[in-house]
């Protein structure tokens, strides 16, 4: 959509007393006659940030909001018309909506705000570009390393783009419905629900291999299947006598987790895998069921904790079944 219009950010000091509840984070969307803004408060004891939207196309400058007015808007935002609030810093940003064209061409890759720019209301564009980061650097890494071929980094676009579309698409309808009610959405689709965004979307492309043909672009994470392209689900598991989550096992590398110890075979393919199965005990049928496998099967996860591949049966030659598919998604 382009830009959607033009803000002031103002971080300052200042004691609020019961305004805001202590050791939560509290964010207030304030449209009055005065400003359409909100006030956040942060992590630092006392600082908070506010913004308050401003209009070019009328004559106004980021130039108008001195020291005075700040103070006069920060007091009427907190209704307390006697506070002094200590200015730490002011800065003018444009509010927008858009997405990259392309995420990658050769040797660039746009990761964060350089692939996608969207409205703050819903808090979900750092968690974005802390994701991107996650998809790619792994891919990167193997790339560099000769683990992989160069057609792995075209994934990363087949998996973060459509994310970045729908986290623009929700942020859209929360700014709808938070602080722009004149804003026209009727052409943008229907968002996804932001807990099904976050924790439960699928990634498309030729780094997982898709068996199912459910075209949908989350599930459930309440409700996790372990299919490939979603992120490996939890299971309360204990590693060499300390409890851990099966989720505490990815990030670091490749992770074969079974319940049958024939697939140590897997550990000769020529990729570092860590093959985690009978050496730790966990919840047998708890762990086979939030992974959809049988006693005899094994699911392949990604160093970015996503499932890469399962299989609910041990194939004749486990090792070479896994080579097979590591030749696949990492474009060898």
């Amino acid at each position: 959509m382009g830009t959607l219009g033009h803000a002031i950010g103002i971080v300052f000091d200042a004691d609020l007393g019961e305004r805001l509840q202590p050791d939560v984070t509290d964010l207030v969307y304030l449209r009055n006659e005065r400003f359409t803004g909100a006030l956040v408060n942060t992590d630092v004891p006392n600082r908070f940030v506010f913004g308050t939207e401003f209009h070019p196309e009328n004559g106004e400058s980021a130039a108008d909001f001195t020291p005075e007015r700040i103070t006069e808007l920060v007091r009427f935002a907190t209704g307390l018309p006697g506070l002094t609030p200590d200015i730490r810093w002011v800065g003018a940003w444009e509010t927008a909506a858009r997405v990259a064209t392309r995420f990658r061409s050769g040797r660039v890759l746009l990761v964060g705000d350089a692939a996608k720019v969207t409205p703050p209301t819903g808090g979900m564009g750092g968690n974005t570009a802390v994701g991107d980061g996650h998809d790619v650097a792994w891919k990167l890494a193997a790339v560099i390393r000769g683990e992989a071929g160069p057609g792995l980094l075209d994934s990363y676009e087949a998996e973060r783009k459509p994310f970045a579309e729908l986290v623009v698409t929700a942020s859209l309808h929360n700014l709808n419905q938070r602080m722009r009610p004149d804003l026209d959405i009727s052409e943008v689709p229907e968002p996804v629900d932001a807990i099904e965004l976050a924790l439960g979307y699928r990634c498309r492309s030729s780094a997982v291999v898709i068996e199912d043909d459910d075209s949908r672009p989350t599930e459930d994470p309440n409700r996790p299947t372990g299919r490939a392209g979603f992120r490996a689900p939890h299971v309360p598991i204990t590693v060499d006598g300390l409890p851990q989550s099966t989720v505490d096992l990815f990030g670091h590398g490749w992770v074969l987790l079974t319940a049958d110890g024939s697939w140590r075979t897997a550990e000769t393919t020529g990729i570092d895998i860590r093959v985690l199965g009978t050496d730790f005990a966990a919840p047998r049928e708890i762990f086979l069921a939030r992974y959809s496998i049988r006693s005899s099967g094994a699911t392949l996860v990604r160093p970015d904790g996503i499932v890469a591949w399962r299989t609910a049966t041990a194939p004749g030659d486990p090792a070479g079944a896994l080579r097979d598919v590591l030749a696949r998604v990492l474009n060898r």
